[in-house]
């Protein structure tokens, strides 16, 4: 098998996947520029420029948030040039944009988390920026996934340190009411970015399962659909966060960005189609699936 297979400079038929569905496979480079603490998910890593090349381009807003922050970021970006704008941004992986917290059993060692958000408030705080975007997969650190409760990435702060559920949520609470008005005294617009959709089967394995099965494109589409998730089994996923959301915009204390109309049509939220894949894996959106969103952030930064 091995001597066909480079007889034949690999099995060409075996799997047939669109190049555009490949490519959104490839993660964004809005990074690249931004030192080598980014690529190597160092802890000292700090703000990064991004936007408009003029010189005389303001710095119109901050992004900040967990790995969800960085996979939008080319929404973002097209938002930004649009306005002739510069935005800044600052993420790891695991460390949701909250002060005063920090995350157990999760990506980082107990210290990291914290002097993340810290440094993101001082940054705003020192550059006058009035916008700040808090992007976060906040359903693992308040409800873990669809099958099971939280057994990582349990938020604990100096006056909680129990990893249970129920804990984990009253730090999420308070951390996040604590981080809007700290905000908000140095006179800063505080948008939170609801989580994105979160799939059960991972998109990859997804288009490399159908590429085999030799389905003409409306079966693919059909297929698709059919693993992806249900826009209500989503929302009763997320339904403890956005429920606390939408109580601070009640109070007119923050501003909700929700953006599931971006990634569902009617009661599917899907994964992609033949020719395109919206997310990355699960939870995190592929450049093509980021960008959808373009339009919903223009609206909240003109």
């Amino acid at each position: 098998m091995g001597f066909a297979g480079q007889y034949n400079e690999g099995f060409q038929n075996r799997s047939k996947v669109e190049q555009s569905v490949l490519d959104g496979f490839s993660f964004h480079k809005l990074l690249n520029h931004c030192g080598k603490s980014y690529h190597n998910n160092g802890v000292d890593r700090e703000i990064c420029i991004h936007g408009a090349k003029t010189n005389n381009s303001l710095v119109k807003f901050a992004v900040f948030g967990d790995s969800h922050s960085t996979a939008l970021l080319p929404a973002f970006d097209l938002a930004a040039r649009s306005f002739d704008a510069k935005y800044v941004s600052l993420g790891m992986v695991g460390c949701p944009p909250l002060l005063g917290i920090d995350v157990a059993k999760g990506n980082h060692a107990i210290g990291v988390c914290e002097n993340i958000t810290k440094r993101q408030f001082e940054y705003v705080r020192d550059n006058n920026i009035d916008k700040v975007f808090l992007i976060g997969r906040w359903s693992l650190y308040t409800d873990g996934g669809y099958e099971n409760e939280v057994e990582d990435h349990f938020l604990v702060d100096k006056d909680s340190t129990v990893l249970t559920k129920s804990a984990s949520r009253t730090v999420f609470f308070n951390a996040l009411e604590y981080t809007i008005e700290a905000y908000r005294n140095i006179g800063v617009n505080v948008y939170i970015v609801e989580q994105i959709p979160q799939q059960i089967i991972d998109a990859r394995k997804l288009y490399d399962h159908l590429s085999i099965l030799n389905l003409d494109g409306n079966e693919q589409n059909k297929a698709i659909e059919n693993h992806s998730i249900s826009r209500s089994r989503s929302n009763d996923l997320q339904a403890y966060n956005r429920r606390i959301f939408d109580q601070l915009a009640s109070k007119g204390r923050a501003r909700v960005v929700n953006l599931d109309d971006y990634y569902c049509r009617r009661d599917i939220c899907k994964i992609g189609d033949r020719n395109h894949t919206i997310y990355f894996d699960k939870d995190h959106l592929s450049i093509f699936g980021a960008k959808l969103a373009a339009e919903e952030i223009i609206k909240h930064i003109e």
